[in-house]
C-alpha cells in the first residue's frame, strides 16, 4: 500500500500522474518546483481554515467559503509575495479546495498560463 492516499503530478498543466482519492479535510503538500508547501485544514475558534505554510511559516489563512485570498487570481504573485502562488491555487483549484468562480473562469480563460506542480496527501486513517 502507498504511504500517500492521493498523489497528483501536473507537468505544464498536463496530469502525468494521478492515483488515490483526495480529501478535502485532511492535510496534504503542494510541491511547486523545488519548493514543499504543507496545507493543513484547520478549525479554530468556530471557524475552519486552509492554512498554507511554507518552512512552517505561515503564508496564507483561506477561510471559508472559496478559500482564497482578497484578490484577482491574476495578482496573487505580488499579493503574497511568492513566485509560486499562482501554481499553488490553481493546485488548490485543481483538487477543489479553493473554489472561486473568478478564479475557476481565469484558469479556463488563460489556458497559456502554463503550470507544473504535485499535491501529496498522506494517509491518515
Amino acid at each position: 500500500m502507498s504511504k500517500n492516499q492521493y498523489e497528483l503530478i501536473i507537468n505544464n498543466n498536463n496530469v502525468s500522474h494521478e492515483n488515490g482519492s483526495f480529501f478535502k479535510a485532511g492535510a496534504f503538500q503542494i510541491k511547486v518546483n523545488e519548493t514543499l508547501y504543507k496545507v493543513d485544514f484547520k478549525r479554530i475558534k468556530h471557524e475552519v481554515y486552509y492554512v498554507i505554510y511554507n518552512d512552517d511559516q505561515e503564508i496564507v489563512r483561506l477561510t471559508h467559503p472559496d478559500y482564497v485570498p482578497e484578490c484577482e487570481f491574476s495578482e496573487l504573485n505580488r499579493y503574497l509575495n511568492n513566485e509560486d502562488a499562482q501554481a499553488l491555487f490553481a493546485a488548490l483549484c485543481r483538487c477543489q479546495v479553493s473554489i472561486k468562480k473568478e478564479y475557476l473562469k481565469w484558469l479556463e480563460d488563460n489556458q497559456s498560463a502554463v503550470f507544473s506542480y504535485s499535491i501529496f496527501q498522506p494517509v491518515f486513517l
